[in-house]
């Protein structure tokens, strides 16, 4: 049951809440199937936690037929621990776990001294024998006062069916005599065991792996990434979902929000794999805003960063073939240009049923160096909107993958100061500039991806990326290491 921490992966599991849609940046989906895959995992680790078991010292006083004695089992622990089937499912009220059939061997051992004189007393061992266990669990969390999942059983019940008593050893068959009595004790005490040790087991580990989970990643020098839950999460019948803030901030600035509202995702339906993500556009909206903020989109162009071989270079001589004015002013002069993004709207994403469209503004300035001058002069200033397509892919080690590839480019001017700029001709330059220097700039600057949340010990199996209208979704199957967290058990 330490693996109903897993249940939770990058999200958590609870019982209250509603089923609406709310505002959120990113959202997290646990299916059934998940959930089973989690209760496989974690049956070794409950079971090594059942070999631990013990029970409390049992002492009383009982008539037999030597007279009035006073009993006492003592060091009552498991020798062997088998446990039978098992379920798990969601429901509107939390999560639910069974198992049946569990049977449990136990030694003690016993002793005895006669009330009356000559105080008669003997000692032996005890072997117990419980069969036809059933325990049954409710698993809740909530989310304590700074946003943190916290798990916890409101419900246990433990119930043994037959449980037997052998006593070995000096007098034993006076014990065996009134075995009956002695296991009605026992049983009482190892159905209390058995609750509390679940409980213990599963609120120490389950918190232990939840700690894990991510409340914001840090991804470079600029930006971080803040998966603070929005809400309770919240349980269906087939799945455990779990709704994040999904945003963007400035690393100097952690507190500063982007000036866009998240979308209402949907839940999701019919679902059958292990775990899904939704990412809004407002996510990706916010990543370019806070890069625009830090600097990160702007690009600066000199001369010696042209590739050899292109048909034009940045100097007045060659622009000034499309633009004479340029050449006629400033004849034979070098060009910089420098590239800044807008800091309103720097990149707006466009997420349909089949595909992605990312939209990056610019203002491109146009300077030229003139000889014996130690500043630049701007001639001109253009609008760039650049279109491109925006595949995305997953990584085993749960990175979201990004790829630009040109589709457009729409071209307005801003500023001239030599005079009027017909931006038809210049069409084809900048597609060639967009396509081999801007976007491979680009994608080698998102080229790392970055992490979705998870709990340690998580990887992604099998997974695919799948387009809806104004979010896109992950969804695949994982699988988990939990001796990360649990190396002390063997799997």
């Amino acid at each position: 049951f330490k693996m109903i921490a897993f249940v939770v992966i990058a999200a958590v599991v609870v019982v209250c809440g509603g089923t609406d849609a709310i505002p959120a940046g990113f959202q997290a989906t646990l299916t059934n199937k998940g959930i089973d895959y989690a209760r496989q995992v974690a049956i070794p680790i409950l079971q090594k936690d059942l070999e631990s078991l013990s029970i409390p010292d049992i002492s009383g006083d009982a008539d037999t037929p030597v007279g009035h004695i006073d009993y006492s089992l003592t060091d009552i622990k498991a020798k062997s621990v088998n446990l039978g089937t098992s379920s798990i499912a969601t429901s509107t009220s939390g999560i639910s776990a069974s198992i049946s059939g569990v049977s449990v061997g136990l030694g003690a051992d016993w002793k005895y001294r006669e009330k009356a004189w000559p105080h008669v007393k003997d000692h032996g061992s005890a072997d117990i024998s419980a069969s036809s266990i059933s325990l049954s669990i409710n698993i809740v969390t909530s989310l304590s006062s700074t946003n943190e999942p916290q798990i916890a059983i409101n419900q246990c019940n433990s119930d043994i069916g037959h449980l037997d008593i052998k006593f070995h050893g000096g007098a034993s068959w006076l014990y065996n005599l009134f075995s009956s009595l002695v296991a009605d004790i026992v049983k009482k005490e190892l159905n209390k065991e058995l609750c509390s040790l679940i409980e213990t087991s599963l609120v120490s580990a389950g918190n232990k792996a939840l700690s894990s989970l991510p409340e914001s990643v840090k991804l470079d020098a600029c930006s971080l990434i803040d998966f603070e839950f929005l809400e309770a999460p919240v349980t269906s019948s087939s799945y455990l979902l779990t709704n994040h803030k999904g945003e963007f901030f400035q690393v100097s600035k952690p507190k500063q929000e982007s000036p866009f509202t998240p979308p209402n995702l949907p839940n999701p339906t019919n679902p059958t794999r292990m775990f899904y993500i939704a990412l809004s556009d407002y996510l990706f909206k916010t990543a370019g805003w806070v890069y625009a903020q830090c600097g990160v989109l702007d690009f600066y162009i000199k001369p010696s960063d042209v590739p050899s071989g292109w048909p034009v270079s940045l100097s007045t001589q060659s622009i000034g073939k499309l633009l004479p004015n340029l050449e006629k002013l400033y004849p034979d002069m070098p060009m910089d240009l420098w590239l800044n993004a807008s800091t309103t709207l720097p990149l707006d994403v466009v997420i349909s049923d089949k595909s992605a469209t990312a939209n990056i503004m610019f203002v491109m300035y146009a300077y030229v160096d003139p000889p014996k001058s130690n500043n630049l002069t701007e001639v001109f200033a253009l609008g760039l909107n650049v279109s491109a397509t925006a595949e995305a892919s997953v990584s085993a080690d749960h990175y979201l993958h990004m790829n630009l590839t040109f589709l457009d480019v729409g071209i307005s001017v801003v500023n001239t100061n030599i005079g009027k700029i017909d931006v038809n001709v210049l069409d084809s330059v900048i597609e060639l500039f967009c396509k081999k220097i801007l976007l491979p700039g680009l994608n080698k600057a998102i080229g790392k991806g970055f992490p979705l949340p998870t709990i340690d010990g998580v990887s992604f199996v099998n997974s695919q990326v799948l387009f809806n209208p104004g979010y896109l979704v992950v969804d695949t199957d994982v699988s988990y290491n939990p001796s990360i967290l649990f190396p002390d058990v063997n799997f």
